[in-house]
């Protein structure tokens, strides 16, 4: 929606409209826009035209098992000859110490698709921390006229766990060292890069903090293998 267009020209809005509220345990919220069509001039000199859209944005979301929520999203775009959008389920479960969100979604372009997943466990008990997470792009998920996802046509899995100290005293309020394993699938390579984490983050009790990582494994880019190492700060 008003998007800039390749002659740095930014397609009009026409038209455009919203409502959100909440209903008891109900959380509601869509959006209605159109956009004007016009011509433009691509990067080498060629002519285009972007078609005139509707734009339609719809979200649901309700409170479940006390302090956990489901919603579900939907973004769509109509133009004369074309429909892209998609279609998410997310929320997020969770207990006394710990919690799990999700994300699971669709991909509309026409009469094609592909789906997209995400999700990830925490729990942090009084000494010690387990965090897992996951996500999946299928090589089709294609959202680019509503939106933009990267890591297309990959898998990603890491898995840390380690101790955990809460200082009663000091500027110090919370010390994690963490260790496991990570690993992404790419398919463009056809290679599972992998990685062994070893990391500590640490809080202040003034709400500031820090955090080191050191990830050595093995990849692969351009049909190259290598070894690496990284470290952040």
């Amino acid at each position: 929606i008003g998007k800039k267009l390749p002659d740095g020209a930014e397609v009009p809005i026409t038209f455009g409209a919203k409502a959100f509220g909440r209903i008891n345990d109900w959380e509601y919220g869509g959006f209605v826009a159109r956009t004007e069509g016009m011509d433009f001039t691509n990067y080498d000199g060629s002519k285009s035209t972007e078609p005139a859209s509707v734009f339609i944005s719809g979200r649901i979301k309700k409170q479940i098992f006390d302090n956990s929520s489901l919603g579900v999203l939907f973004v769509g775009k109509q133009t004369k000859d074309d429909t892209y959008g998609v279609i998410d389920i997310d929320g997020a479960i969770r207990g006394a110490n710990w919690q799990l969100p999700y994300q699971i979604s669709r991909s509309i372009k026409n009469n094609q698709g592909d789906f997209a997943f995400s999700a990830g466990f925490t729990q942090i008990t009084e000494n010690w921390a387990n965090l897992i997470r996951g996500r999946y792009v299928g090589e089709n998920f294609d959202i680019d006229q509503v939106g933009f996802v990267p890591w297309r046509g990959t898998t990603n899995i890491v898995a840390l766990t380690g101790p955990v100290w809460y200082p009663k005293e000091g500027a110090i309020s919370q010390i994690l060292i963490f260790t496991g394993p990570a690993f992404t699938y790419e398919k463009v390579d056809a290679y599972t890069d992998w990685a062994y984490v070893l990391g500590m983050d640490m809080s202040f009790r003034n709400n500031l903090g820090y955090e080191i990582e050191i990830d050595l494994g093995k990849s692969k880019d351009l049909n190259v293998e290598y070894d690496f190492h990284a470290y952040r700060l």
